[in-house]
């Protein structure tokens, strides 16, 4: 079994330029979207303001982390648009852990959910730590 936690990316900033409605706008589509992408027997809830938690039985790492690759690019090719503002797109970061793999075996879901957390944490600093410094290398070119 596998669990991934899955941020929506600036979400905060969204809510605050396009408003409210258009970011329960965004939530809907992005849980509809990961919702087509997922197995039957997988699960897929609400986790927070803009957190997804995936609950994958029977699936190991690897695949885990695939189906999120997939599921993360189709988030970002979702097109949005609000009244007063032009089309925009978002991404997101994610976390997976493994019930049990070469380094970890968890006793509890809760202890699962933490270690996904933490690695969805470490996932969007090193997301907004490229982006910044992206923006650093052209700002110095």
């Amino acid at each position: 079994m596998t669990i991934a936690l899955l941020d929506l990316d600036h979400f905060k900033g969204i809510n605050d330029i396009y408003r409210h409605a258009t970011g329960n706008t965004l939530l809907f589509c992005v849980a509809y979207t990961t919702h087509k992408l997922i197995r039957h027997n997988n699960h897929l809830c609400r986790y927070g303001e803009e957190e997804f938690t995936m609950i994958f039985p029977g699936m190991l790492l690897m695949e885990t982390e695939n189906a999120i690759n997939r599921i993360k690019d189709a988030i970002s090719r979702i097109s949005f648009t609000s009244e007063d503002n032009p089309v925009f797109n978002v991404t997101a970061s994610a976390g997976v852990v493994a019930l049990k793999n070469h380094s970890n075996s968890f006793s509890s879901l809760q202890d699962m959910l933490k270690a996904a957390d933490q690695a969805l944490y470490t996932a969007t600093m090193v997301a907004f730590a490229y982006f910044y410094g992206t923006i650093r290398l052209i700002l110095n070119n």
